[in-house]
């Protein structure tokens, strides 16, 4: 017997010792290892369970054998390291709710329907006669941001503009043996406006004694801080997209081998809309031109370090 078995306690399903820490246990009876890591059930389904339906559950496990064996992934998405994976058979028409190879694994058959959505909004549909698709205002929203990232650019640009000047003026007075008067640092613009969509979310219902659904969730892309763009933003946009409508398709065609897209009115032409680059709009020239006054009053003494610095916040919206 190992250091860490326990003599006392026998497995209540094959008699074997059980651990002497961390046992996973049913009706308040530790496992063994063997039985414990039959175990792919829905959270918190093993703690309601009595010992006569976890058997239950063994002979079910133990039949699904033949499902597992004959498993080979062609297809998988990953939901974190904290949540499960989806995976796909193709050519078997099979599907399987998590990564390791010991876990259930579920015929065409149990599927009965899945959606992908975005905040909630269905994205992609799976129903017997195909998959379902919808059109997503995702792109049109993230194109309206255009003018506040052309205004959050100049403002960036004006910040950077400054921040040479005030190291020329720095090295400037330690040259010339001046006082080095301490200016206050401005933080650098951030670009925190939120993105048009938040969370990718994903249902699957199955027809299976132990598994009625599974849903998991997908962070959807953000734009960038310091150096936001609606087309990459787009671009991020669209591959995730793309992921999602793989992973449907292949699920789609797990329900049915004939499965054929079916779009609503709109989202046909989606992808084109999503593809079309943004064109920047021609800069504002009033922040800097502002910016430039207010420097030369600095220069000239008419203003202090402190009355400039306060301008600077005002004009950049910092």
């Amino acid at each position: 017997m190992g250091l860490f078995s326990n003599n006392k306690k026998l497995c209540p399903i094959c008699g074997s010792p059980t651990p002497r820490l961390l046992a996973t246990k049913v009706a308040d009876m530790p496992l063994c290892k063997a039985c414990a890591d039959k175990v792919d059930l829905p959270g918190g389904a093993l703690d309601r369970m009595s010992l006569e339906q976890f058997q239950q559950y063994i002979a079910y496990y133990d039949d699904n054998k033949a499902l597992r064996d004959q498993f080979r992934e062609t297809k998988r998405m990953s939901f974190g390291f904290l949540s499960g994976d989806l995976l796909v058979d193709e050519e078997h028409r099979l599907l399987r709710l998590k990564g390791y190879d010991g876990a259930l694994v579920f015929p065409a058959a149990a599927l009965k329907s899945f959606r992908f959505m975005e905040d909630g909004k269905t994205l992609f549909e799976g129903k017997p006669d195909g998959l379902h698709c919808f059109h997503s205002d995702v792109p049109e929203r993230a194109r309206a941001l255009q003018p506040r990232i052309e205004r959050f650019l100049i403002q960036k640009e004006e910040h950077e503009r400054m921040e040479r000047m005030e190291r020329m003026l720095d090295r400037r007075e330690r040259r010339s043996g001046e006082p080095d008067d301490h200016r206050p640092d401005i933080p650098a613009p951030r670009f925190d406006v939120q993105a048009p969509v938040q969370r990718f979310g994903m249902e699957v219902t199955l027809d299976d004694p132990y598994w009625k659904s599974f849903r998991d969730e997908l962070n959807a892309p953000d734009f960038n801080s310091f150096d936001p763009s609606v087309n990459d933003y787009l671009c991020d946009y669209d591959n995730k997209v793309s992921e999602l409508h793989d992973m449907a398709f292949a699920l789609a065609r797990v329900m049915n081998p004939a499965a054929r897209e079916i779009w609503d009115n709109d989202a046909a032409a989606a992808p084109a809309q999503a593809a079309a680059p943004v064109q920047a709009a021609a800069p504002a020239v009033d922040t800097v031109a502002e910016l430039q006054k207010y420097k030369m009053l600095l220069d000239t003494g008419v203003l202090t370090e402190e009355e400039f610095a306060a301008k600077k916040k005002q004009l950049l919206g910092i």
